[in-house]
């Protein structure tokens, strides 16, 4: 069986809300965007 990923940034409901969406749709996994927004350092 295939896992699924989303990327958090596609649900535009910031990085906790990204998140939290994900798990609500049952992704397997996700990726984020770490070289600007609320990831950046």
């Amino acid at each position: 069986m295939f896992k699924i990923g989303v990327m958090v940034e596609s649900f535009r409901k910031g990085l906790d809300g990204g998140l939290k969406a994900a798990a609500e749709v049952g992704a397997d996994g996700v990726q984020i965007y770490a070289t600007s927004g609320e990831t950046h350092f």
